[in-house]
């Protein structure tokens, strides 16, 4: 099976699913042999044909991520704290993600992000937030929150 597209990888694994049937689900008639695999054996009967989409290569801005946050005038923080999770260390921020970065940070703006699969349309609406939420803590003058240990309340659970 070297070399297969995903055309004849669709067709390998058809086939040996067709062949699962035939042994594990044997019929000695083979007329009602070629009847359940003339029935299995079309779209909507025990597969649907495979769907590829081709997703374009999204520019990038040629800047780090830090260089975007500046340029955005977002949190100073925002870029170390999105490369612990968010976006992981040293990426580049796509053009659309970076000009919403800039675009949702003025007051008053409202953005909308549209683009296909692996865009990166959720880091596109999460750095803003996250860059408003580092700026607000700041000036944050309340009590932390009360970290409680819910595994470790003594009421009763009643499991269904």
């Amino acid at each position: 099976m070297s070399g297969l597209d995903v055309t004849r990888t669709f067709e390998a694994l058809r086939d040996a699913y067709l062949r699962y049937y035939d042994t594990a689900f044997r019929i000695r008639d083979p007329r009602l042999r070629a009847e359940r695999r003339a029935l299995l054996n079309v779209p909507g009967g025990m597969y649907a044909e495979p769907y590829v989409e081709v997703r374009p290569e999204y520019a990038t801005t040629g800047r780090s991520l830090s260089e975007s946050v500046t340029r955005a005038s977002g949190a100073e923080e925002l870029a170390d704290f999105a490369e612990v999770g968010l976006l992981g260390v040293g990426p580049e921020l796509y053009t659309h993600q970076e000009r919403a970065l800039v675009s949702a940070l003025i007051p008053g703006r409202n953005v909308v992000v549209t683009a296909g699969t692996g865009s990166g349309k959720t880091e596109a609406f999460l750095l803003p937030i996250i860059s408003d939420l580092l700026k607000e803590s700041r000036s944050w003058e309340g009590t932390p929150g009360k970290a409680e240990r819910w595994w470790q309340r003594r009421r009763a659970c009643i499991w269904l």
